[in-house]
């Protein structure tokens, strides 16, 4: 089952659109049954212009949403129209002497699901005050037995109830509906990893044999050339890539400790893992690094803290120099790992974007998102999490681990 949000205009109006269905259904059996079988009086003529005007807006909405897709806009257009027609409709039959008063808490308890938190608020207290209006205000109908505005306790109680069943339907269903929302992430994001875990065992299997073959023509050229020239130093540093490479498909094929290992002496495996990486970079990089930290046991195996390190160092690296780069603890079982670098000013999107599969921030570099979507899954899988926020010149990256 799905569950609409603004994100999902389309569904969220076929929801809103039946429920619109309902309230004209609705009100034009009671104004069968106040014509053959009740003598009360309603003034036919303008419920049935009122009801004719909501169909022909309901069947041209219709038509219009077929021919292209809805805007995230037109959702509060739509509420505002059912919440208007509703008013319109219990203003001319008697206000709380009709019971279709309680298609306020349909609309309430569909705002509370295709909207944010506060424009549902809103909307609440907006049913709110058009109820109380209605019941207030509006004009009895003739033809009772007994007049409600002669009791106007009664009517009190009849708002006092629909703003309590408001407040709760309200509290509940956008509750409900966010817990729902954030499961289906869950499961979406765990159907992209396994296909990503699908993808990496055929790319690792494919590049075996033809990084195999690179290597050894590597060490033959190598053994054949001469001894101290720039070009033997290029395939020696063309073999150890390739060994890193031979490693890292290595543990793919074989599996690794994972997220539920631990890692000893934090900050001396950290120091170990940028110095390997500033080995592995083909010019000195301007890193500062500040490792003041006591040697803890931190949740999550070596390899997977290791490559989460290593992706937001070449992210820093690639958004511009100097890099700083600090371990600190932060409480009783809580350890930080922050990297700042000195790119341009990262905007609020793109940041909240990235970490997601597919999207790249970098303006004309190639970029999968991969790598920083891997790494913050590991962190959290780890039990902890890997956050990006703006720095004090660019972006700043913070791996959080959890003290074993």
């Amino acid at each position: 089952m799905s569950f609409p949000s603004t994100n999902d205009p389309r569904l969220a109006l076929r929801w809103l659109a039946q429920a619109r269905r309902g309230l004209v259904v609705g009100q034009g059996l009671l104004l069968l049954l106040a014509e053959f079988g009740s003598p009360v009086r309603v003034p036919y003529a303008a419920v049935v212009g009122l009801l004719a005007a909501i169909i022909v807006v309901d069947a041209v909405e219709s038509l219009r949403l077929a021919r292209r897709p809805p805007g995230w806009w037109t959702v509060p257009l739509h509420i505002a129209f059912d919440l208007a027609a509703l008013t319109g409709i219990l203003a001319l039959t008697g206000g709380a002497e009709n019971p279709l008063q309680a298609f306020y808490l349909v609309d309430v308890a569909l705002v509370a699901i295709v909207l944010p938190a506060r424009a549902a608020w809103l909307t609440t207290g907006a049913a709110m005050v058009l109820q109380a209006g209605v019941v207030l205000a509006a004009h009895d109908l003739p033809g009772l037995d007994e007049v409600p505005h002669e009791h106007i306790s009664h009517l009190l109680g009849h708002v006092l109830a629909f703003d309590i069943a408001a407040v709760a339907v309200t509290g509940f269903v956008g509750r409900l509906s966010a817990a729902l929302r954030a499961s289906e992430a869950d499961r979406a994001r765990n159907e992209k990893l396994a296909a990503l875990g699908t993808l990496a065992a055929g790319t690792a299997h494919a590049l075996a044999t033809p990084l195999g073959a690179i290597e050894l023509l590597a060490e033959e050229a190598a053994l054949d050339g001469p001894g101290a020239t720039a070009g033997s130093d290029a395939l020696t540093a063309l073999r150890g890539e390739v060994r890193r490479c031979r490693v890292i498909l290595d543990r793919m094929l074989a599996g690794e400790e994972g997220a539920d290992g631990m890692t000893d002496a934090i900050a001396t495996r950290v120091r170990e893992w940028v110095g390997e990486w500033r080995q592995a970079q083909p010019v000195e990089v301007r890193l500062d690094v500040a490792l003041d930290a006591p040697e803890l046991t931190i949740h999550g195996g070596e390899d997977g803290w290791r490559d989460a390190l290593w992706t937001v160092l070449d992210n820093a690296l690639t958004a511009g120099e100097p890099i700083a780069m600090r371990l600190v603890t932060t409480g009783p079982s809580q350890m930080r790992l922050v990297v700042d670098d000195s790119g341009a000013p990262v905007s609020p999107d793109d940041l909240a974007r990235a970490g997601q599969p597919f999207f790249s921030g970098w303006q004309g570099r190639k970029g999968t998102g991969l790598g920083l979507f891997v790494a913050r899954t590991y962190a959290q899988a780890a039990g902890g999490d890997l956050l990006l926020t703006p720095g004090e010149k660019g972006a700043r990256a913070t791996l959080i681990m959890v003290r074993a």
